[in-house]
């Protein structure tokens, strides 16, 4: 079993229940479980889904899906989505520093350094896209 209060959602998506006694009671699972509260649940006739940080996945048979990606339940979707913003940001913190000591070597003429500078700055550059593309 995934974890996730099933019937809670089905009560919801079958209009047993009131938005805000879904949001209440969902609150109140999340609270028991130790889950962070600034991912929110939502339900409409297309699905059900989960938003973190601004990502959004779909909950199919017990799975949460988002781009290419599942999670088998909400702690798993909120590391993954964490971790792929920490690697994005230090990537690109990476970037800029490759950056900064490229135009370091420019300034003083040192061509092969500053080759090597902008092949490591363009590196982490991808990674950031690629990392990126898990919610873009």
């Amino acid at each position: 079993m995934s974890g996730y209060p099933i019937q809670l959602i089905t009560d919801y998506r079958a209009g047993k229940i009131s938005r805000q006694q879904f949001i209440k009671q969902f609150s109140e699972w999340q609270k028991s479980n130790g889950i962070n509260f600034d991912c929110k649940g939502t339900a409409d006739r297309n699905g059900t889904y989960l938003s973190y940080r601004g990502i959004k996945a779909e909950i199919k048979n017990g799975v949460l899906c988002w781009k290419n990606n599942t999670a088998k339940n909400l702690f798993e979707f909120e590391r993954q989505v964490d971790y792929a913003f920490n690697q994005e940001f230090n990537a690109f913190k990476n970037a800029s520093y490759y950056a900064g000591e490229s135009y370091e070597a420019n300034l003083h003429g040192d061509t092969d350094r500053r080759g090597e500078m902008q092949q490591k700055q363009n590196y982490f550059l991808q990674q950031a896209k690629k990392w990126g593309a898990l919610w873009n």
